[in-house]
């Protein structure tokens, strides 16, 4: 098994895309050839985010040559909404890429065949059954079984929203555990090494794989990994935002809420630690992460860069 390649430093991340950028203008120089190599030399923290930055490139790399030549030249022109929209055709074009390449290769079968799937930045609304109905977050995958209300989250988030009628236990099975229980409406996350699940009414009993279960009310929710129950806390206001459209932010760090942010977007977001723990209260539509950007930008003393079009940097406005 291969060890996870480890983090890069923010600023060593923001140099290696403006070089990565540099080089791809047409009016590099050898100096500016020359001046690039002795930087990538002089640490193997350079060539560790330089190869960091080779990588997420490569996905541009695959789109057809005409849409990668229009959005090159929308970057060119420098006007703001240019680049702007720019970005935007680049995400679209991104969409199928990273699907299709990377992930796909590290992806099981089982997640591609699911009963109900979504995209990187697509919320979906699904009438499984007349008195049982689905959401699915961004970048989603679930199987499930309408006559007994029971699902499999392979991937991404899900709120489950049962009517009158419905089968008196419903239950989603994930890899670290199973959620169990009769509630109205609950919402059930799975992330790399553990679950979260939510309880807006009645109540869910948390069995992780190999630990006792514990009972989670209404205006309460869980992590929990396979081994056990993390923590039980009072329900965040924001946890469902997202059916709606919107992320919401409550005295939230801004480290904390890039990250959820990027969960919606194709390509890379960076935050400096020097902001990072800037707070922010707001309620930002999902339907287009640029102007969240920009509201953002607007309302903190930070700034936010574009040096490549997959590429997003926020630092302390100068």
């Amino acid at each position: 098994m291969s060890l996870p390649e480890p983090e890069c430093d923010f600023s060593v991340l923001e140099q290696a895309a403006e070089w990565f950028a540099l080089l791809k203008d047409d009016a590099v120089s050898e100096q500016d050839r020359y001046r690039w190599q002795a930087w990538l030399n002089a640490s193997p923290h350079h060539e560790l985010a330089w190869r960091r930055v080779e990588q997420i490139s490569r996905h541009f790399e695959r789109i057809p040559q005409d849409e990668r030549r229009e959005a090159r030249i929308a970057l060119q022109q420098g006007g703001k909404q240019t680049r702007r929209q720019a970005l935007k055709l680049m995400a679209l074009c991104l969409g199928g890429i990273v699907l299709s390449s990377g992930v796909a290769n590290r992806l099981p079968w089982q997640e591609w065949s699911a009963s109900y799937k979504t995209g990187i930045g697509e919320i979906k609304e699904f009438q499984v059954a007349s008195n049982l109905k689905l959401w699915l977050n961004t970048n989603s995958a679930v199987d499930a079984d309408k006559n007994s209300a029971g699902f499999l989250l392979h991937r991404g988030e899900i709120v489950v929203q049962a009517g009158n009628g419905a089968p008196s236990n419903t239950h989603v099975a994930t890899s670290s555990g199973n959620v169990l229980g009769r509630s109205l409406r609950f919402q059930v996350r799975k992330a790399k090494d553990y679950c979260e699940v939510a309880v807006f009414s009645g109540e869910m009993q948390v069995a992780p794989l190999h630990a006792s279960p514990l009972t989670i009310k209404a205006g309460q929710q869980a992590r929990f990994t396979a081994d056990r129950i993390v923590a039980i806390e009072r329900l965040e206001s924001r946890r469902a935002a997202w059916v709606n459209g919107m992320l919401m932010a409550d005295n939230m760090r801004l480290g904390d809420f890039i990250t959820e942010l990027e969960r919606y977007r194709h390509g890379y977001i960076g935050c400096d630690p020097q902001v990072a723990d800037l707070r922010l209260v707001g309620a930002y539509p999902l339907a287009d992460t640029d102007r969240i950007l920009t509201a953002l930008e607007m309302s903190l003393p930070i700034k936010v860069n574009y040096p490549l079009p997959w590429w997003v940097s926020i630092s302390a406005r100068v």
